[in-house]
């Protein structure tokens, strides 16, 4: 075993989104740790805002910036932690809606500590995701 853990969520994700209309122009895997999230979050969110400066960054235009994975307990989940730093506001009332959606699948649900945030940069129907696997 490498101890990678096959990436279903973001397969999921990938699926329901495209179900949506919405196109994927980024997918990522880092290692669960706080430096390597901080960098990957800072490039992405890099890239994310020069397109609204109107800086040359060809296609790679996003409208939403999303993590996956990390927000549960264990030592070294800081994912939810790494994106408060970086946004404008966090959106509880979506983040309470996805938990009772959540729990309708599993009592677990009840245990994630993911954060919905919002900051205020709109353009395209454009995703950049973020998702991460255990090392």
């Amino acid at each position: 075993m490498d101890g990678i853990k096959p990436d279903h969520a973001a397969d999921t994700a990938a699926t329901l989104l495209a179900g949506a209309g919405i196109s994927l122009i980024h997918h990522e895997v880092i290692r669960e740790e706080e430096s390597a999230i901080v960098h990957a979050l800072d490039s992405q969110l890099h890239t994310f805002n020069e397109t609204r400066r109107g800086g040359n960054v060809g296609a790679n235009k996003a409208d939403i910036v999303i993590t996956l994975g990390g927000t549960g307990t264990r030592l070294g989940n800081v994912v939810p932690e790494v994106t408060m730093q970086k946004i404008a506001a966090r959106l509880h009332g979506l983040e309470t809606q996805v938990l009772l959606k959540g729990l309708q699948s599993s009592p677990k649900a009840g245990l994630c500590r993911g954060v919905i945030v919002w900051s205020p940069h709109p353009t395209d129907h454009q995703l950049r995701r973020l998702p991460r696997r255990s090392a």
